[in-house]
Protein backbone atom coordinates (compact mmCIF):
# COMPACT_ATOMS: atom_id res chain seq x y z
CA UNK A 1 0.00 0.00 0.00
CA UNK A 2 1.10 3.64 -0.84
CA UNK A 3 -0.48 4.81 2.88
CA UNK A 4 -1.30 3.05 5.77
CA UNK A 5 -4.05 4.20 7.62
CA UNK A 6 -4.27 3.59 11.39
CA UNK A 7 -7.41 3.60 12.90
CA UNK A 8 -11.21 4.67 11.45
CA UNK A 9 -12.47 7.15 13.98
CA UNK A 10 -13.67 10.72 13.70
CA UNK A 11 -9.89 12.32 12.15
CA UNK A 12 -8.88 8.83 10.46
CA UNK A 13 -11.40 7.80 8.83
CA UNK A 14 -12.09 11.45 6.91
CA UNK A 15 -8.29 11.89 6.19
CA UNK A 16 -8.30 8.21 4.85
CA UNK A 17 -11.28 9.16 2.19
CA UNK A 18 -10.05 12.42 1.44
CA UNK A 19 -6.49 10.43 0.26
CA UNK A 20 -8.09 7.77 -1.41
CA UNK A 21 -10.28 10.24 -3.44
CA UNK A 22 -6.89 12.11 -4.24
CA UNK A 23 -6.02 8.27 -6.02
CA UNK A 24 -3.94 7.56 -3.12
CA UNK A 25 -3.60 3.42 -2.19
CA UNK A 26 -4.62 3.43 1.33
CA UNK A 27 -5.17 0.31 3.57
CA UNK A 28 -7.08 1.53 6.93
CA UNK A 29 -7.15 -0.35 9.59
CA UNK A 30 -9.73 0.21 12.41
CA UNK A 31 -9.57 -2.30 15.74
CA UNK A 32 -13.60 -2.03 15.94
CA UNK A 33 -16.14 -3.29 13.55
CA UNK A 34 -19.28 -1.04 12.11
CA UNK A 35 -21.13 0.60 14.53
CA UNK A 36 -24.62 -0.40 12.71
CA UNK A 37 -23.58 -4.33 13.09
CA UNK A 38 -24.49 -4.43 16.93
CA UNK A 39 -27.82 -3.96 17.10
CA UNK A 40 -27.46 -0.34 18.68
CA UNK A 41 -29.64 2.88 18.09
CA UNK A 42 -26.27 3.84 16.07
CA UNK A 43 -27.73 6.01 14.52
CA UNK A 44 -30.32 7.55 16.83
CA UNK A 45 -30.13 11.71 18.05
CA UNK A 46 -32.18 10.69 20.93
CA UNK A 47 -30.15 7.63 22.46
CA UNK A 48 -26.49 8.95 22.85
CA UNK A 49 -26.45 7.09 26.25
CA UNK A 50 -26.72 3.68 25.00
CA UNK A 51 -23.60 3.90 22.47
CA UNK A 52 -21.76 4.70 25.71
CA UNK A 53 -20.57 1.64 28.44
CA UNK A 54 -21.45 -0.38 25.15
CA UNK A 55 -19.85 -2.59 22.49
CA UNK A 56 -19.01 0.02 20.49
CA UNK A 57 -16.70 1.95 23.63
CA UNK A 58 -13.38 1.34 24.81
CA UNK A 59 -14.71 1.83 28.18
CA UNK A 60 -12.01 3.67 29.59
CA UNK A 61 -11.37 4.76 33.16
CA UNK A 62 -8.63 7.43 34.59
CA UNK A 63 -6.90 6.83 37.36
CA UNK A 64 -8.28 7.60 40.74
CA UNK A 65 -8.35 11.49 41.06
CA UNK A 66 -7.46 13.10 44.13
CA UNK A 67 -9.54 16.04 43.55
CA UNK A 68 -12.39 13.82 43.37
CA UNK A 69 -12.16 11.92 46.58
CA UNK A 70 -9.73 9.27 44.42
CA UNK A 71 -12.89 8.40 42.23
CA UNK A 72 -11.76 7.57 38.65
CA UNK A 73 -14.04 9.18 35.81
CA UNK A 74 -15.32 7.28 32.70
CA UNK A 75 -13.25 8.43 29.52
CA UNK A 76 -16.06 7.36 26.94
CA UNK A 77 -14.00 6.46 23.50
CA UNK A 78 -15.53 4.61 20.03
CA UNK A 79 -14.18 1.70 19.23
CA UNK A 80 -16.02 1.19 15.73
CA UNK A 81 -15.66 2.68 12.58
CA UNK A 82 -16.14 6.68 12.76
CA UNK A 83 -14.63 6.43 16.55
CA UNK A 84 -15.66 8.54 19.19
CA UNK A 85 -18.09 10.53 16.56
CA UNK A 86 -20.24 7.09 16.29
CA UNK A 87 -20.97 7.59 20.30
CA UNK A 88 -20.68 11.12 21.41
CA UNK A 89 -23.69 13.34 22.10
CA UNK A 90 -23.09 14.94 18.69
CA UNK A 91 -21.97 18.22 19.51
CA UNK A 92 -20.34 20.36 17.38
CA UNK A 93 -17.52 22.87 17.56
CA UNK A 94 -14.73 24.15 15.94
CA UNK A 95 -12.08 25.24 18.67
CA UNK A 96 -10.90 28.34 19.60
CA UNK A 97 -8.77 30.63 17.40
CA UNK A 98 -5.97 30.82 20.00
CA UNK A 99 -5.65 26.99 19.88
CA UNK A 100 -5.04 26.86 16.16
CA UNK A 101 -2.35 29.79 16.00
CA UNK A 102 -0.34 28.59 19.17
CA UNK A 103 -0.15 25.61 16.98
CA UNK A 104 1.23 27.50 14.06
CA UNK A 105 3.51 29.19 15.89
CA UNK A 106 4.79 26.24 17.29
CA UNK A 107 6.51 25.79 13.95
CA UNK A 108 3.55 24.06 12.45
CA UNK A 109 2.47 26.01 9.01
CA UNK A 110 -0.81 25.45 7.83
CA UNK A 111 -2.07 24.96 10.86
CA UNK A 112 -3.35 28.51 11.75
CA UNK A 113 -7.00 29.33 12.37
CA UNK A 114 -7.36 31.02 8.66
CA UNK A 115 -5.72 28.68 7.18
CA UNK A 116 -7.66 25.51 8.59
CA UNK A 117 -11.18 27.10 8.02
CA UNK A 118 -11.08 25.44 4.42
CA UNK A 119 -11.27 22.05 5.69
CA UNK A 120 -13.99 23.11 7.78
CA UNK A 121 -15.65 24.18 4.82
CA UNK A 122 -15.25 20.59 3.26
CA UNK A 123 -16.07 18.63 5.61
CA UNK A 124 -19.32 19.78 6.82
CA UNK A 125 -22.14 21.44 5.32
CA UNK A 126 -25.02 23.50 7.89
CA UNK A 127 -28.47 22.37 6.86
CA UNK A 128 -30.22 26.10 8.13
CA UNK A 129 -33.10 25.28 10.37
CA UNK A 130 -36.74 26.60 9.99
CA UNK A 131 -36.20 29.98 11.94
CA UNK A 132 -33.87 31.06 14.44
CA UNK A 133 -35.98 31.60 17.40
CA UNK A 134 -34.85 29.07 19.86
CA UNK A 135 -31.19 30.53 19.85
CA UNK A 136 -30.99 28.39 16.54
CA UNK A 137 -29.07 31.06 15.14
CA UNK A 138 -26.13 30.56 12.88
CA UNK A 139 -23.16 33.47 10.85
CA UNK A 140 -23.57 31.89 7.24
CA UNK A 141 -20.35 33.21 6.21
CA UNK A 142 -19.00 30.56 8.45
CA UNK A 143 -20.22 27.26 6.46
CA UNK A 144 -19.61 26.64 2.57
CA UNK A 145 -23.24 25.45 0.92
CA UNK A 146 -21.80 23.14 -0.99
CA UNK A 147 -19.57 21.65 1.70
CA UNK A 148 -20.01 18.44 2.83
CA UNK A 149 -20.64 15.40 3.06
CA UNK A 150 -20.95 15.63 6.73
CA UNK A 151 -24.51 17.52 7.74
CA UNK A 152 -24.96 19.75 10.49
CA UNK A 153 -27.70 20.72 12.00
CA UNK A 154 -30.34 22.07 14.80
CA UNK A 155 -32.55 19.08 17.33
CA UNK A 156 -35.89 20.08 16.83
CA UNK A 157 -36.99 20.08 19.70
CA UNK A 158 -35.83 22.68 22.82
CA UNK A 159 -36.50 21.60 26.46
CA UNK A 160 -37.64 24.76 28.29
CA UNK A 161 -34.78 24.50 30.66
CA UNK A 162 -32.45 25.23 27.52
CA UNK A 163 -34.52 28.80 26.32
CA UNK A 164 -34.37 29.54 30.03
CA UNK A 165 -30.60 28.70 30.29
CA UNK A 166 -29.69 30.82 27.52
CA UNK A 167 -31.37 33.84 28.67
CA UNK A 168 -30.43 34.40 31.93
CA UNK A 169 -26.84 34.29 30.58
CA UNK A 170 -26.54 38.21 30.13
CA UNK A 171 -27.45 38.53 34.18
CA UNK A 172 -24.52 37.64 34.60
CA UNK A 173 -22.67 39.07 31.90
CA UNK A 174 -21.85 36.50 29.51
CA UNK A 175 -23.46 37.12 25.89
CA UNK A 176 -25.91 35.44 23.92
CA UNK A 177 -24.34 34.13 20.67
CA UNK A 178 -24.95 34.46 17.45
CA UNK A 179 -22.46 31.71 16.79
CA UNK A 180 -19.81 29.98 18.60
CA UNK A 181 -17.96 28.36 15.35
CA UNK A 182 -16.12 32.08 14.59
CA UNK A 183 -13.23 31.21 17.02
CA UNK A 184 -13.68 33.38 20.19
CA UNK A 185 -16.10 30.34 21.65
CA UNK A 186 -18.00 33.13 24.20
CA UNK A 187 -21.20 32.90 25.14
CA UNK A 188 -24.26 31.31 24.70
CA UNK A 189 -26.89 29.56 22.37
CA UNK A 190 -28.28 26.49 21.14
CA UNK A 191 -25.60 23.91 20.65
CA UNK A 192 -25.01 22.79 17.13
CA UNK A 193 -25.07 18.89 16.23
CA UNK A 194 -23.87 16.42 13.83
CA UNK A 195 -27.13 15.81 12.46
CA UNK A 196 -29.46 15.30 9.38
CA UNK A 197 -32.54 17.63 10.21
CA UNK A 198 -34.34 16.04 7.98
CA UNK A 199 -34.33 12.70 9.96
CA UNK A 200 -33.13 13.62 13.31
CA UNK A 201 -30.33 11.05 12.94
CA UNK A 202 -26.48 11.03 14.18
CA UNK A 203 -23.85 11.89 11.37
CA UNK A 204 -20.77 10.43 12.03
CA UNK A 205 -17.55 10.26 9.97
CA UNK A 206 -18.42 6.91 9.49
CA UNK A 207 -22.25 7.76 7.99
CA UNK A 208 -20.68 10.63 6.17
CA UNK A 209 -17.31 9.08 4.43
CA UNK A 210 -17.48 5.56 4.24
CA UNK A 211 -19.77 4.42 1.92
CA UNK A 212 -18.10 6.57 -0.69
CA UNK A 213 -14.60 5.60 -0.09
CA UNK A 214 -15.11 1.67 0.71
CA UNK A 215 -16.28 1.50 -3.22
CA UNK A 216 -13.27 2.97 -4.75
CA UNK A 217 -11.15 0.38 -5.96
CA UNK A 218 -7.76 1.99 -4.44
CA UNK A 219 -9.25 1.78 -0.72
CA UNK A 220 -8.85 -1.03 1.98
CA UNK A 221 -10.37 -1.13 4.97
CA UNK A 222 -9.91 -4.08 7.68
CA UNK A 223 -11.93 -3.61 10.77
CA UNK A 224 -11.06 -5.43 14.28
CA UNK A 225 -7.35 -4.69 13.56
CA UNK A 226 -5.57 -3.77 16.73
CA UNK A 227 -2.53 -2.11 15.67
CA UNK A 228 -0.17 -3.05 17.97
CA UNK A 229 3.33 -0.45 17.09
CA UNK A 230 4.38 1.75 14.33
CA UNK A 231 7.76 0.50 12.70
CA UNK A 232 10.24 2.88 12.32
CA UNK A 233 13.24 3.19 10.67
CA UNK A 234 16.39 4.19 12.16
CA UNK A 235 19.58 5.78 9.96
CA UNK A 236 22.28 7.41 12.00
CA UNK A 237 21.25 10.76 13.98
CA UNK A 238 18.42 11.32 11.18
CA UNK A 239 14.90 11.36 12.15
CA UNK A 240 13.10 7.71 12.31
CA UNK A 241 10.78 7.54 9.53
CA UNK A 242 7.49 5.16 9.97
CA UNK A 243 7.25 2.44 7.10
CA UNK A 244 4.79 0.17 8.61
CA UNK A 245 2.62 -1.04 11.73
CA UNK A 246 1.94 -3.98 13.25
CA UNK A 247 -1.57 -5.42 14.33
CA UNK A 248 -3.30 -8.60 15.15
CA UNK A 249 -7.27 -9.35 16.31
CA UNK A 250 -7.72 -9.75 19.70
CA UNK A 251 -11.38 -9.61 19.89
CA UNK A 252 -11.80 -12.49 17.29
CA UNK A 253 -9.48 -14.52 19.26
CA UNK A 254 -6.70 -14.07 17.01
CA UNK A 255 -2.70 -13.34 18.58
CA UNK A 256 -0.77 -13.83 15.21
CA UNK A 257 0.62 -10.27 14.74
CA UNK A 258 -0.19 -9.20 11.13
CA UNK A 259 2.66 -6.33 9.25
CA UNK A 260 1.71 -4.14 6.71
CA UNK A 261 4.22 -1.88 4.86
CA UNK A 262 3.62 1.59 3.17
CA UNK A 263 5.82 3.25 0.37
CA UNK A 264 5.03 6.06 1.15
CA UNK A 265 3.60 7.38 4.66
CA UNK A 266 1.88 6.09 7.85
CA UNK A 267 -0.92 8.33 8.95
CA UNK A 268 -1.76 7.88 13.09
CA UNK A 269 -4.79 9.07 14.16
CA UNK A 270 -5.59 7.04 16.73
CA UNK A 271 -7.54 9.17 19.25
CA UNK A 272 -6.56 11.17 22.02
CA UNK A 273 -5.70 8.51 24.61
CA UNK A 274 -4.25 5.54 22.15
CA UNK A 275 -2.34 7.67 19.58
CA UNK A 276 0.77 8.78 22.68
CA UNK A 277 0.19 5.12 23.89
CA UNK A 278 0.95 3.15 20.84
CA UNK A 279 3.64 5.67 20.16
CA UNK A 280 5.47 4.88 23.44
CA UNK A 281 5.36 1.10 22.89
CA UNK A 282 6.78 1.93 19.24
CA UNK A 283 9.40 4.41 19.72
CA UNK A 284 9.98 4.80 23.38
CA UNK A 285 12.42 7.60 23.61
CA UNK A 286 10.97 9.53 20.80
CA UNK A 287 7.91 9.71 22.90
CA UNK A 288 10.03 10.61 26.03
CA UNK A 289 11.35 13.13 24.45
CA UNK A 290 8.47 15.06 22.31
CA UNK A 291 5.51 14.39 23.52
CA UNK A 292 5.52 13.00 27.09
CA UNK A 293 5.42 17.24 27.94
CA UNK A 294 3.44 18.58 25.58
CA UNK A 295 0.65 16.26 26.66
CA UNK A 296 -2.11 18.62 28.86
CA UNK A 297 -5.00 18.18 30.32
CA UNK A 298 -8.08 19.87 29.12
CA UNK A 299 -10.77 21.30 31.97
CA UNK A 300 -14.35 20.98 31.89
CA UNK A 301 -17.01 22.33 34.41
CA UNK A 302 -20.47 20.83 33.96
CA UNK A 303 -23.18 22.67 35.52
CA UNK A 304 -26.12 19.90 37.06
CA UNK A 305 -29.23 21.93 38.01
CA UNK A 306 -32.78 21.07 39.24
CA UNK A 307 -35.69 21.65 37.24
CA UNK A 308 -39.36 20.40 37.16
CA UNK A 309 -40.35 17.55 35.34
CA UNK A 310 -41.86 19.29 32.61
CA UNK A 311 -39.16 21.56 31.57
CA UNK A 312 -36.63 18.30 31.68
CA UNK A 313 -35.09 15.74 29.44
CA UNK A 314 -34.38 12.87 31.98
CA UNK A 315 -37.40 11.15 31.17
CA UNK A 316 -35.42 10.58 27.50
CA UNK A 317 -31.85 10.12 29.17
CA UNK A 318 -32.94 7.62 31.43
CA UNK A 319 -35.82 6.01 30.65
CA UNK A 320 -35.00 3.78 28.19
CA UNK A 321 -39.11 2.72 27.56
CA UNK A 322 -39.86 6.69 27.16
CA UNK A 323 -37.17 7.09 24.55
CA UNK A 324 -38.19 3.52 22.58
CA UNK A 325 -41.93 5.14 22.68
CA UNK A 326 -40.71 9.05 21.47
CA UNK A 327 -38.38 6.62 19.04
CA UNK A 328 -41.59 4.63 16.89
CA UNK A 329 -43.82 7.89 17.48
CA UNK A 330 -41.21 9.74 15.30
CA UNK A 331 -41.10 6.74 13.04
CA UNK A 332 -45.00 6.90 12.76
CA UNK A 333 -45.22 10.94 12.64
CA UNK A 334 -42.22 13.16 11.73
CA UNK A 335 -44.14 16.11 12.04
CA UNK A 336 -46.13 15.60 14.31
CA UNK A 337 -46.37 18.82 16.88
CA UNK A 338 -46.67 16.95 20.62
CA UNK A 339 -43.64 14.45 20.28
CA UNK A 340 -40.35 15.98 21.80
CA UNK A 341 -38.21 14.18 19.56
CA UNK A 342 -39.82 16.41 16.70
CA UNK A 343 -41.29 19.32 17.98
CA UNK A 344 -39.94 22.85 18.76
CA UNK A 345 -42.22 23.73 21.62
Amino acid sequence: MTINAVAGGTAGLTVASRLAEANFSVLLLEAGGFPDGYGLPWDSASLTSDMSDSSVDWNFTSLPIPGLNGRSVAQHRGLCLGGTSSINGLTYGRGSASIYDNWQAMGNPGWGWDAVQQYFERTTYLVPPPSEDHFRTYNSSLYNPSGGPAQLGYTNYNPPSLDAFVESLPSIDIPIAIDLNNGTNVGGKHELSWLAPANQTRVSSYSAFWNDTVSRPNFEGITFAVVQKILFRHSGNQEPVAYGVEYNFPFNGTSQTEVALANKKVIFSAGTLQTPQILQLSIPVVYDKCLRNSLNDVPTVQMILQSTDAASTNQFQQNMTAQMIAEVAKAQNPASPTDPLNTID
